[in-house]
């Protein structure tokens, strides 16, 4: 059974709440997503031990789309961000670096 769709920001707006109202997600994502998918579970009082069922059954929130309204949100609020905010906009940075400047000389 899909889970309906709900309005596109009703994800963005828990991930905000989760984001302000607890600091240790902010470097963490997948405790974000954690969060997010045991909120789901109770709204729809799925037991816990269903959880697999549900998640390969795409009935959840995707975890690729947490994780770029999570990123998102940061970059837009620098009072959400973590203390990892920086290193890991520097880190991404560089390995986008690597990846282009490998594959220009591969490429011409």
């Amino acid at each position: 059974m899909m889970m309906n769709k709900r309005p596109n920001g009703f994800i963005s707006r828990l991930i905000f709440s989760v984001l302000r109202d607890l600091p240790e997600t902010r470097d963490d994502w997948m405790l974000l997503v954690k969060i997010i998918h045991d909120t789901e579970m109770s709204v729809r009082k799925i037991p816990k031990e269903n959880y697999y069922d549900h998640f390969f059954n795409s009935e959840f929130s995707n975890v690729d789309s947490i994780k770029r309204v999570w990123a998102l949100i940061q970059e837009r609020n620098p009072k959400l961000r973590g203390e990892k905010w920086e290193e890991r906009q520097r880190s991404g940075k560089e390995v986008a670096d690597e990846i282009v400047s490998h594959y220009q000389l591969d490429l011409f």
